[in-house]
């Protein structure tokens, strides 16, 4: 038969348990309240981000960071991690706060992946003018053409093509924090690429525009 004392000690048992299943029932019923579509893990920018960055290990955590939102807040290509953001070139510029979608990123193997045997050659030119006033970056898309001299016509040369580095005029390399002016850029091209523009180079005034 159970003493006085170990009936005691059950009542207080019995109390605690309820008491706890009560605490926690109210902890799910205060967070429903609050957060009806409950929590997800989103990636949000940390700064603003200009168009054309090429996100990498280097950068993608200075630049990203994982934040737990309510549920109303997401959708469906709403990034989760900052590592599905390396090897992406942001396609518009991003603002200090955004959830980032999928779909802001080009992803730079569609890019690149294409080419066979690629090779990295350089469009010096010599006014701004020809290269969209001398704002090209690395991770920029661009076509070029040729005024061709004789005919005096813009004829294309090359489309969709990446952008790897950029210099001034002084062979300094330029990247999207600097205001500094380009007047060389070095692209991916296949050989045959390369040839073509080599020769288109020989025709008359390189000019290049930006598509991306």
């Amino acid at each position: 038969m159970k003493n006085k004392g170990e009936k005691k000690f059950g009542k207080i048992a019995i109390s605690l348990i309820i008491s706890i299943i009560l605490f926690v029932g109210l902890l799910v019923l205060e967070s429903n309240i609050t957060s009806p579509n409950g929590k997800v893990e989103v990636v949000k920018a940390v700064n603003n981000i200009k168009e054309g960055t090429v996100i990498d290990e280097n950068n993608k955590d200075s630049l990203f960071e994982v934040v737990t939102v309510d549920g109303s807040l997401d959708f469906e290509t709403a990034l989760r991690n900052t590592d599905e953001l390396v090897g992406g070139i942001i396609d518009t510029e991003i603002k200090k706060g955004e959830i980032i979608s999928s779909e802001r990123l080009i992803d730079k193997d569609s890019v690149l992946g294409k080419i066979e045997n690629p090779v990295e050659t350089s469009v010096r030119v010599t006014d701004i003018s020809q290269v969209v006033g001398g704002i090209l970056r690395e991770g920029d898309i661009i076509d070029i053409s040729v005024v061709n001299s004789t005919t005096t016509e813009n004829e294309k040369v090359l489309e969709g093509v990446y952008v790897s580095k950029a210099f001034s005029s002084d062979g300094t390399e330029v990247d999207r924090n600097s205001e500094m002016s380009v007047l060389t850029v070095n692209v991916i091209v296949s050989p045959e690429d390369e040839a073509k523009l080599n020769q288109a180079i020989e025709l008359g005034t390189i000019r290049v525009s930006k598509i991306k």
